[in-house]
């Protein structure tokens, strides 16, 4: 089983923004020239940061860098706004890139920080070599760094204007999700790819709950989607919603496989063939869905389709003439499926490793 499509989140644009004319005149009207030129310097760095984010040049340090710098022109009250600090931020949609925002104040610019840093984070994680243990482990800290990222830009984006959309709280709790719904997938494919021999009872059985969970996963990710402003968008329609549904279908198959290795494992031979039977009948309905991911996909599904033929065949044969393994498959065709969550929204230690309001330090 693989499918190692994943999904990552376009970072926002923005125009350039003179930051360092504004700010050493609001210095020299707030705390004199002298204090004013020794901190030209600094006033000099906060503009490098902003121009870097207009180039979309930025990594984690300057992210977090210049969300602290911000973070300290709140704490020490510097008004935005004509007659104090003459500074305005123009944003334009993730998505719909024509679609612009403007505003003279701190939330629309912290929320569209946070919002790039969680991209830029998005991408990492899509770009780290998933086909090892310790790849998988970094990918899979990545999406929870990302989507703590977009979990704290909605804090910072209770204060907008709710017409600003990909900043509304659907929008960004749904993003939050998909991401989630990705580490949580990653930490799956880690746990397997330690244990690549025969499982033992217990193993399947984490490996069954473990894939569970991606489903759940996925799907809250999905109707998240579905139900936000970004149902309107094409790409989250034709690509992510896509995505996420076939690997809700994907996962539920190889929790179903997990499981009924394990209660192969307890010999309860009529609960693994009802699993198996579910299986195979869930398989038929992937098949169609991943011609849509092309001939590669398509052939990787009808390989994965045989070897859940075969084991459902297997077991079913060695078993069919007993009759109360047949009243046991009835009777456990809809066993219910448990998920185990590994995961959760957390901020990068870059945040920390900025320094607290280290830019205007003595101010």
């Amino acid at each position: 089983m693989a499918f190692t499509q994943t999904l990552a989140i376009p970072r926002k644009k923005t125009e350039k923004v003179d930051m360092a004319g504004p700010l050493n005149k609001y210095l020299q009207e707030q705390y004199g020239k002298v204090m004013a030129d020794n901190f030209q310097g600094k006033v000099a760095e906060l503009q490098r940061l902003r121009n870097a984010i207009q180039l979309s040049s930025m990594d984690r340090p300057s992210h977090a860098k210049y969300l602290q710098a911000l973070d300290a022109m709140v704490v020490r009250n510097w008004k935005i706004g004509k007659g104090d600090l003459n500074l305005s931020f123009k944003w334009y949609d993730a998505f719909k890139t024509s679609k612009a925002y403007s505003a003279q104040d701190y939330p629309l610019e912290k929320a569209s920080i946070m919002w790039n840093f969680g991209a830029l984070i998005s991408e990492e994680a899509c770009k780290m070599d998933r086909g090892t243990s310790v790849g998988l482990a970094r990918a899979s800290n990545a999406f929870q760094e990302a989507a703590g990222m977009f979990a704290e830009a909605g804090k910072e984006a209770s204060k907008l204007d709710p017409t600003i959309l990909d900043l509304s709280p659907d929008c960004l709790s749904a993003v939050e999700l998909l991401l989630l719904a990705q580490a949580q997938e990653c930490e799956y494919l880690k746990t397997k790819t330690e244990n690549p021999g025969p499982s033992d009872e217990d193993t399947a059985k984490l490996l069954s709950e473990l894939a569970e969970q991606v489903v759940i996963m996925c799907t809250n990710a999905c109707n998240a989607l579905s139900s936000s402003y970004l149902a309107s968008v094409k790409e989250v329609k034709e690509k992510w919603t896509a995505t996420l549904s076939f690997k809700s279908r994907l996962y539920r198959i190889e929790a179903l496989r997990q499981l009924a290795k394990a209660q192969e494992i307890e010999k309860q031979i009529g609960p693994q063939v009802a699993l198996l039977l579910r299986a195979k009948q869930d398989m038929s309905e992937l098949i169609k869905v991943a011609k849509s991911f092309g001939k590669s996909m398509e052939g990787e599904m009808e390989r994965y389709q045989r070897e859940v033929d075969e084991y459902h065949h297997d077991a079913n044969e060695r078993y069919r003439n007993n009759f109360s393994v047949k009243q046991d498959v009835e009777e456990n065709i809809s066993t219910t499926l448990e998920g185990e969550q590994r995961v959760g929204s957390r901020l990068p230690p870059d945040l920390k490793a900025a320094g607290k309001f280290s830019l205007f330090a003595g101010l």
